[in-house]
């Protein structure tokens, strides 16, 4: 009886033993192809994981992984040396060789885990760039050594966008030479290979001109970054129509994502996760940008995401999300923001110029905080110190400091006093001293600024337009634009800096209100070309507001789409 655990050890001993060989064996078969094709030389880190790898299966899976590499991703020579420019110019020369030599190890790979989604992709992704590299009959006649493994890949891996990218390029690559099942499953691929942004951008047009473009658009998901990845292929193409459609669909995506994702932040501080917070108000600040979006719901957004980010380790001013937040609402959008949030921003991001400082300081309210930045600087009175002393100015009067506004607007240098915003705290302080002189002077001196030519010639280069806004005498109006242009455009309109809308114009032309209620000061006005050419500005003028032109993101949509299937992408 005794014996029979003896005999059990001895069994187990023998199973271990075996499986160390096998494992070591396998190994030993990834390192002899690795130096066989040169990768020892070439690529030494893949050669180093093969034996870290926990098993021998996924180690033979790294140098199938270098192999599609080899074929797949650019040789940056300039940063070789002699050795291994030499192990390259070889590989380089037996490329297809090599290739067949990888997939048939990666067969070996299947065969020891079928389970593994990462064995199977491989395979197939050798098969296809093996078959392509000898031509179209080759691919077709082999497309069952390819095409089996890489949808096995994606039925036990449906997550990784990876894997549907290689399959979904790989079809349309394939598109005009496959049957027609094989099509109607292949739009099912490519529709799910468009949820990955990297995947729209690199294929959107090829997948256009085998589909059309009305068919490439409706495979495209409601996903932001798929839509914007599009987008912006068909516009570095040219196709106004196409790019008016997706950007009509994306705001709508964006709207809907921003607010799905501040309604989690919003749970995170409810719950009490701070690091989840941190992260959370970090992405939503990186892939939403708020200056993409602007508008009311879009500056509510940003003052609450930086009201709901916590109390934070140091920032850059040039780099960090809160400086991202803070100089987009400094921008003429600071009503109603959380002076507390402000406050705890600005204290936590370095490398912030003195004026921004100072400004952030007024903002939220501390008055030593300002006054010290005042006092310490050694430029106090230069030109970067304009709209500080011009929003000081306009703060004191607010709270009935008459003769502190005064001094405000004494700081200002010489050359800035005759600038629109600081004409309009001028006004403002001698209506309030009973200085109708000086009223009178600030009002017709604030006239002629507005009556600076805003036509066709005052537009710079990059079609942009600083324009004096009174809030008393602009109230209810509107910068008209008309224009015209060749062929057809899409173009956006933009106002300090944030999107507020797009719109299209061909030969029939198009017009674009910019309100300029809510603006005061010196307001930037800019018309970004994002598709087709340039057009032409016909007339631009300042007049009151008027029934709302047909240039709506939701024309433009419509506009697009009707001509989808007559243009090229």
């Amino acid at each position: 009886m005794q014996t029979r655990p003896l005999v059990l050890w001895l069994v187990l001993a023998g199973v271990a033993a075996l499986h160390f060989w096998q494992d070591q064996a396998g190994r030993r078969k990834a390192v002899a192809f690795a130096h066989e094709w040169g990768f020892d030389v070439r690529k030494p880190a893949y050669v180093e994981q093969v034996a870290l790898e926990p098993s021998s299966d996924t180690a033979v899976g790294v140098m199938a992984d270098a192999a599609v590499g080899d074929e797949v991703s650019p040789v940056r020579w300039n940063d070789l040396d002699a050795a291994e420019r030499a192990a390259w110019m070889d590989a380089l020369v037996r490329r297809g060789e090599m290739l067949e030599a990888a997939h048939a190890l990666a067969l070996s790979t299947v065969a020891a885990n079928p389970g593994l989604a990462f064995h199977a992709y491989r395979v197939g992704q050798l098969a296809y760039l093996s078959a392509r590299r000898r031509g179209g009959e080759a691919l077709m006649a082999e497309r069952a050594k390819w095409l089996g493994p890489l949808r096995r890949a994606s039925r036990l891996a449906p997550g990784v966008d990876g894997v549907w990218s290689f399959l979904g390029a790989a079809l349309i690559e394939t598109w005009p030479l496959l049957p027609k099942d094989e099509r109607e499953a292949g739009r099912g691929v490519l529709k799910r290979a468009f949820l990955d942004p990297e995947f729209a951008r690199g294929v959107f047009v090829p997948v256009a001109a085998e589909l059309g473009v009305a068919e490439a658009v409706g495979l495209v998901p409601e996903v932001p970054g798929p839509l914007a990845a599009a987008q912006a292929e068909v516009a570095r193409v040219g196709n106004a129509e196409a790019a008016a459609a997706l950007r009509a669909r994306w705001e709508r995506a964006e709207t809907k994502a921003r607010a799905a994702d501040l309604a989690m932040l919003e749970e995170r501080a409810r719950m009490g996760d701070d690091d989840g917070l941190r992260a959370g108000c970090q992405t939503f600040v990186a892939i939403h940008t708020p200056r993409e979006l602007d508008g009311p719901e879009g500056r509510r957004q940003a003052a609450r995401v930086l009201s709901l980010w916590p109390q934070d380790r140091p920032g850059n001013w040039r780099g960090d999300g809160r400086a991202e937040l803070l100089r987009y609402l400094l921008d003429g959008r600071s009503d109603g923001v959380d002076k507390a949030a402000v406050a705890r921003a600005a204290e936590a991001l370095v490398g912030v110029p003195e004026a921004d400082r100072a400004r952030l300081a007024l903002l939220s309210g501390n008055r030593y905080g300002w006054e010290r930045v005042v006092r310490e600087s050694k430029t106090v009175g230069s030109l970067e110190w304009t709209t500080f002393f011009a929003e000081l100015a306009r703060a004191e009067l607010a709270a009935g400091r008459s003769r502190e506004a005064a001094e405000a607007l004494g700081h200002i240098a010489p050359r800035a006093r005759t600038e629109c915003a600081v004409l309009l705290e001028r006004r403002a302080w001698a209506e309030a001293a009973g200085d109708e002189a000086d009223a009178e002077e600030a009002g017709r001196l604030l006239a002629a600024a507005r009556s600076a030519s805003v036509g066709p010639e005052a537009w710079s280069t990059v079609w942009s337009l600083p324009i004096c806004v009174d809030p008393r005498a602009d109230k209810g109006a509107e910068l008209r634009i008309s224009l015209r242009a060749a062929a057809q455009g899409l173009l956006a309109w933009e106002v300090n800096g944030g999107r507020r809308g797009t719109f299209v114009v061909g030969p029939e032309g198009a017009s674009v209100g910019v309100p300029l209620d809510g603006l005061q000061g010196v307001a930037v006005v800019s018309l970004p070309i994002l598709a087709g050419p340039r057009p032409a500005i016909v007339s631009a003028s300042r007049r009151a507001a008027t029934a709302a032109p047909a240039t709506s993101a939701r024309v433009a949509e419509v506009a697009g789409m009707e001509r989808l299937n007559s243009t090229s992408p």
